[in-house]
């Protein structure tokens, strides 16, 4: 009834069919089965398999028993063990460690154990031997996935009639002795990689996936996996983000390493983030690749004698168990949410129209998605301009959450914008004290997202001529000012070679008409004779629109008369287009009429400083393909002139504008700025780096990575220095493309030592109508040309007085304006800090505009002492716009001078009449008293 794995049944041969045949009374039998586990007949490259064969003996003596097996081409022999069935078997060989099999010849082992004695002990289970082989699957060609290695086995012995032989039949059932069968198996893995999304803005992130799975074709574990992912330069790990953790980390390269991968598993994946670098070439695909390696079994060499690996590679002749795949992500440096900033003076603290220190200034930032995409995680920053104080609280947005925690820089996380949907921001500043006339109040932040490179904000809203601050000056009384800037466009390239300006192409003017003043401009009126062609060569008009005013029908001779009015910080856009018509070189420039201003023409650089330019392009005869001419202007002008003389001082701020052009007719490929900052006669404000395309790799040396520029394109590029030493403040920048087309300018400024302005002095007379009380009159007046300075008048309380309680009034005039007017009870003085305007030439009240009056009131103790009060005063002497250094014990205050006297700088006194009576008792004097008054 045992079956066939029942080792303790010696008459077990009854398990199937396919049971080799037995004789009767046989005294010896024998079989064969895989060891330990008899049902596992698959087994991978370099796995040990091992083997049992079990002879049964009748009880009594077996002679010259020998077993002969023979292993298949592919496995290789590595030990065997002789076991007994009960101590009291013997045999005639030596069957110890080492001595079994007695001989091998190739692929045939013999055990040879002689004369074999299995005495009686009554027991049927015991009687038997068995030979135990261990063997690897060899690493070889021949051994391949579903290959069977057949095992054959026999015995012989003495018998009544000479030598008998047994053969191992493990297959009774099929004509011929059947071996027993091996079947070689195999991993096979293979390696997928995904990258999502495929196109990202530069500096944002990508998520990479790499999926490991069995394939249909594997039939064995997989083990020692290694996975090499290799980071191509313009990709970066974002190191922590990967669901599984590198094994190792070296340069571009990050390991990963798994154990083991089982068919049961099936598979298994690995994803983590990838940052695109600031530098990356725009629209050039970065192919990120990942090679795949694993094993047979564990600790596999891939040596003959040990297990397969994958080290020749996916198709290798033998340890091919490899894969790899590649992913690629393309660079863009899309910009597609605009972003428009307006300020508007919100509470004019005097009334005057006129940004003055102390006003409050109101910033509001228009954000829409113009890329037909959902853009998520927008996050918009800003930097407080400089010379202004946050108002707290006031930052607002009407999505998203906002955080003005860390202000000066403030912070709002819009979260997702849907296509066409826009968000309004808004926050508030004050002008902070001691702010000069002129000094410009320049803000410019910028929003991102995982779609877009940081977009800066424009004071016009219109992309064509790039991304402008949004300005404001201090003290600058409301006046016109317009610029008209005019760009073109190929917009429909429909002639061949694609990429170039040629006969029959459309062509789009765009024309801003931007009110840069303070005021409003009326009666607008927009004039525009574009060429027809062919020689000259111009355009046919075919379109004309206007976002303000009637756009009239198509033609070459364009008045816009009705535009109206443009409010002071607004703008108008015009577009014209057209089809190319002629060869050669178009030129056209624009005229725009108001109430205010002269006539103002279109520019076509941008750059305010050589005038008004007409705009020109290029156009080529059809399939003759163009080039890109590229052209940089910088200028440079002083943002921050704390003292009002026009000139640039040691610490004072200045602002420097890029404005790369593509004149060409053809586009301009892999566009790069290079601006060497590190001998550059200033110091780089942090973070004031904007360019309106694009995106700032580093800042110092300043790189600017562009992208592609198309005919026409341009972008601007600005950013903050503070001047350093006397001497020249000197710049110079280069922009190239991918085929080393290049352009360069310099823009410079002298930085000049600070004359020290002179102070303001002080006129002081008393008035004592008001007996017992006196009352004191300082006038203080500022001598010098331009600068409204800060200053600090103090004046002690004189002695024998006592200072009458809220007698204390201060009058600044004109410009002139007061931070502080108080009575310091702990010191027993009046104090004032504010600004004082300028009034060159003046000597008293009467002559000057914008004196400051200080008037108080103190009440005499004693009328038979004479009453002496000066006061004096700190000024901003090195012009820096601080009092801070000058009122630190290093500068020694003016004195107020009494008008009175011939004497200079002299306090002012009062004397009592010798004719005073006094009313109070306690006042009268002694007799010595009025002799000393007499």
């Amino acid at each position: 009834d045992s079956t066939q794995s029942d080792d303790s049944d010696l008459d077990n041969y009854n398990e199937s069919a396919n049971s080799p045949s037995i004789t009767v009374a046989d005294p010896v039998q024998l079989d064969k089965r895989f060891h330990p586990d008899p049902s596992i007949t698959t087994y991978a490259v370099g796995e040990t398999v091992g083997y049992r064969l079990t002879v049964n003996l009748l009880e009594g003596t077996v002679n010259d028993l020998v077993i002969t097996d023979t292993l298949p081409a592919g496995v290789t022999f590595l030990s065997a063990t002789v076991g007994l069935g009960n101590v009291g078997i013997t045999t005639a060989n030596p069957i110890g460690a080492g001595d079994q099999p007695s001989d091998i010849s190739g692929q045939v082992l013999t055990f040879d154990l002689g004369q074999v004695v299995n005495p009686g002990n009554g027991a049927t289970d015991d009687d038997l031997i068995t030979l135990d082989i261990q063997a690897r699957v060899d690493n070889i060609v021949a051994n391949q996935d579903g290959v069977i290695l057949g095992n054959n086995a026999s015995l012989s012995f003495t018998g009544p009639t000479g030598t008998e032989t047994r053969d191992y039949d493990a297959d009774a059932g099929t004509p011929g002795i059947q071996p027993l069968d091996l079947t070689v198996v195999e991993p096979d893995l293979s390696l997928s990689k995904t990258v999502d999304p495929t196109s990202i803005s530069l500096g944002d992130e990508v998520t990479f996936t790499l999926l490991l799975d069995h394939t249909v074709a594997s039939s064995a574990d997989a083990f020692d996996i290694v996975i090499s992912d290799t980071l191509p330069v313009g990709l970066s790990y974002v190191v922590g983000s990967a669901s599984v953790a590198p094994s190792n980390i070296s340069g571009q390269t990050l390991t990963f390493s798994i154990a083991a991968l089982t068919l049961l598993d099936d598979n298994t994946s690995i994803s983590y983030r990838a940052q695109v670098d600031t530098s990356a070439a725009v629209g050039v695909a970065l192919s990120n690749s990942a090679a795949l390696s694993y094993s047979s079994v564990p600790g596999a060499t891939g040596d003959p004698d040990n297990g397969r690996t994958g080290d020749d590679g996916p198709g290798g002749e033998l340890n091919d168990y490899a894969d790899s795949d590649q992913a690629s992500v393309i660079p863009t440096s899309d910009a597609f949410i605009d972003a428009t900033k307006t300020v508007l003076l919100s509470n004019d603290v005097n009334s005057d129209g006129i940004v003055n220190p102390g006003d409050e200034l109101t910033y509001t930032v228009t954000l829409l998605n113009t890329g037909g995409v959902t853009a998520n995680n927008v996050v918009f920053s800003d930097t407080l301009p400089a010379n202004t104080t946050y108002v707290g609280g006031s930052l607002t947005s009407s999505q998203g959450t906002v955080d003005d925690s860390g202000a000066p820089v403030l912070s709002v996380d819009i979260g997702t914008m849907n296509d066409a949907e826009s968000v309004t921001i808004t926050f508030r500043v004050t002008v902070n004290g001691g702010i000069p006339p002129g000094v410009v109040i320049s803000n410019q932040g910028s929003v991102g997202s995982d779609q877009t490179v940081p977009e800066p904000t424009d004071a016009d809203g219109e992309d064509a001529n790039g991304d402008q601050p949004t300005d404001i000056p201090v003290g600058i009384p409301p006046e016109a000012g317009l610029s008209v800037i005019k760009n073109y466009a190929l917009s429909n390239d429909t002639v061949e070679p694609m990429g170039t300006i040629n006969e029959g192409d459309e062509i789009t003017y765009t024309l801003v008409l931007r009110n840069t003043g303070l005021s409003d401009l009326t009666n607008v009126s927009f004039t525009d004779n574009v060429p027809a062609g062919a020689s000259p060569p111009g355009l046919t008009v075919t379109a004309i629109n206007t976002t303000q005013g009637t756009a009239p029908a198509p033609s070459n001779t364009i008045v816009i008369n009705d535009i109206g009015t443009i409010a002071a910080g607004d703008s108008v856009t015009i577009t014209i287009t057209g089809i190319a018509n002629g060869v050669g070189t178009v030129v056209n420039q624009a005229t725009v009429s108001t109430d205010q201003l002269d006539d103002t023409l279109s520019d076509g650089d941008g750059d305010p400083d050589n005038g008004e330019q007409p705009t020109e392009f290029p156009v080529l005869p059809p399939d003759e393909a163009g080039e890109p001419v590229l052209t940089l202007s910088k200028r440079v002008e002083l943002t921050g002139d704390a003292n009002s003389d026009d000139q640039v001082n040691p610490g004072e701020q200045v602002r420097f504008t890029l404005v790369v052009q593509n004149i060409g007719s053809a586009a301009a490929s892999d566009v790069r700025l290079e601006d060497d900052l590190t001998t550059v006669n200033g110091t780089l404000v942090d973070n004031s780096v904007n360019t309106s395309q694009g995106s700032v790799v580093t800042e110092i040396p300043l790189l600017v990575n562009l992208g592609d520029l198309p005919p026409g394109g341009s972008t601007i590029i600005s950013f903050l220095m503070l001047a350093g030493e006397p001497g020249e403040l000197f710049n110079q920048a280069i922009v190239r493309d991918a085929d080393e087309h290049t352009a360069e300018d310099d823009a410079s400024v002298p930085v000049v030592v600070f004359e020290p302005f002179d102070p303001p002095f002080g006129r002081k007379v008393v008035n004592d109508d008001g007996l017992p009380e006196l009352e004191w009159t300082m006038v203080w007046i500022n001598p010098n040309v331009q600068y409204t300075m800060p200053l600090r008048v103090v004046d002690p309380v004189p002695n024998n007085s006592d200072y009458v309680v809220g007698s204390l009034e201060c009058f600044p005039n004109g410009v002139s304006t007061q931070t502080l007017c108080e009575f310091d009870e702990v010191n027993q003085q009046v104090v004032f800090e504010g600004l004082i305007g300028p009034d060159p030439g003046a000597t008293d009240a009467d002559s000057a505009d914008n004196e400051i009056v200080i008037v108080f009131r103190t009440e005499v103790r004693n009328f038979s002492q004479v009453v002496n009060n000066q006061g004096q005063v700190n000024w901003d002497e090195d012009g820096n716009g601080s009092l801070d250094d000058n009122t630190d014990g290093s500068q020694t205050p003016n004195p107020s001078d009494d008008p009175g006297t011939d004497d200079l700088d002299d306090p002012t006194s009062w004397t009592p009449p010798i004719y005073i009576i006094p009313v109070d008792p306690k006042n009268i004097p002694t007799l010595s008293e009025w002799m000393l008054v007499l």
